[in-house]
């Protein structure tokens, strides 16, 4: 798949992102109205990937008014589509962005047990800075990882 179409997510997606939420995170999925409200209202960049009307990823990073880390808030590729690029362009989507408004570093959580996610942010560059004990609903520990952007970096974007 190289040629990997990313556009906007948009309330008119939300029931697909919260069905993609619910297969992604079975124990920690965001419900369907902070979904709303994150994709209404809050400081949040929501991006997808889908082909023939079926979601295939997608992925969204919270900002803060004159912060300059942005916080990667959920990434989720569905089952069917894992191993293809679809989280990896998503990320450097996001991470292009964070230059982009002035970031200097993102940071996200993630369950300590998911090898998977660590060890594909690991490969992105991103490190684990602290550790989030009872962190999830199941009292699942957590990491914080972080990443340290490269590049130009531009001043912090305003709102």
């Amino acid at each position: 798949m190289s040629d990997i179409e990313i556009t906007r997510a948009t309330v008119e997606d939300l029931k697909a992102l919260a069905e993609m939420e619910r297969i992604g995170f079975p124990l920690d999925q965001y419900s369907k109205e902070r979904l709303k409200y994150l994709l209404a209202h809050a400081k949040a960049s929501s991006y997808k990937i889908e082909e023939g009307g079926r979601l295939q990823a997608y992925a969204m990073m919270l900002w803060r008014k004159g912060s300059r880390t942005g916080h990667l808030y959920s990434i989720v590729t569905h089952p069917d589509y894992q191993g293809r690029g679809l989280g990896g362009a998503l990320l450097s989507k996001l991470e292009a962005e964070a230059m982009e408004r002035g970031c200097t570093r993102i940071r996200l959580e993630v369950r300590a047990d998911n090898d998977t996610a660590v060890s594909f942010y690991r490969r992105r560059g991103y490190e684990v800075v602290k550790e989030l004990p009872g962190f999830y609903t199941d009292e699942a520990l957590g990491v914080r990882m972080v990443k340290r952007l490269q590049g130009r970096v531009r001043p912090a974007a305003r709102g």
